[in-house]
């Protein structure tokens, strides 16, 4: 019995196996346990998610906290909706989501837990793009100050433990993400299709960090078989 990824041996297997089984009997007993809230408290959430860190995912969210997360989660779109956004108070409106970050994942989960069973009553055939659009413009509607770079930024490195700006800005710094376009037109199986795209990119000479960082996404767009639309969303203008 091992574990492997890619023919590499990671282990043996059974601290994976221990894992597994501590959070089964935890589940299996959590009905004896309540908080003073009188909810069942959450067991290891984040446990099995890939790159979140423990209790991160759908951390406990008891009664009395849901509530009043929900007025502030209010008067945050209260801000969004009706104050200009030239006169927002970040340093404020980064407060308010971090103190709705419970609030926030068990909304997220949730609609993640209704496209996997949808997904799991429909079979191969179930088109998900329908149905995972519509929980994003869910999501969008009530935490529209997730959908901006400092929040989402904030809110990522609560989950993960990743500040995806600095990884960013040191991943440009370093000049390594020429790198990239040079591998998905060398080694992709989409190569051919990536050199096409390289060479218009670079049609009126050396592309830019911000034009390089478009042209990798295409790239790696086309290298996973993906529609770049799943990738590139129209920034919204208000003419208003």
């Amino acid at each position: 019995m091992q574990e492997s990824l890619n023919n590499v041996v990671y282990g043996d297997g059974t601290e994976t196996i221990a894992k597994t089984i501590k959070v089964y009997l935890e589940n299996a007993t959590r009905n004896d346990k309540r908080n003073g809230d009188g909810d069942v408290p959450a067991i290891n959430k984040g446990v099995g998610v890939p790159g979140v860190l423990k209790d991160q995912n759908k951390p406990s969210l008891p009664r009395k906290t849901k509530l009043c997360q929900i007025v502030i989660q209010e008067s945050s779109t209260k801000i969004y909706e009706e104050e200009d956004p030239d006169l927002w108070d970040w340093t404020e409106i980064r407060k308010k989501m971090a103190e709705t970050y419970e609030l926030q994942r068990d909304e997220i989960v949730e609609h993640t837990r209704k496209l996997v069973r949808l997904a799991e009553e429909e079979g191969e055939e179930v088109n998900e793009d329908e149905p995972a659009e519509r929980a994003m413009v869910a999501v969008k509607q009530n935490w529209p100050f997730l959908f901006f770079s400092m929040t989402m930024n904030d809110h990522h490195k609560r989950l993960t433990g990743i500040n995806l700006q600095e990884r960013l800005e040191g991943f440009l710094a370093k000049d390594q993400l020429r790198y990239l376009p040079m591998f998905f037109s060398a080694c992709s199986s989409k190569n051919t299709l990536n050199c096409v795209l390289k060479l218009k990119a670079e049609e009126n000479g050396p592309c830019s960090y911000g034009g390089l960082f478009l042209l990798t996404v295409c790239m790696a767009a086309n290298h996973f078989n993906e529609c770049y639309k799943k990738f590139l969303f129209t920034a919204e203008v208000s003419l208003g």
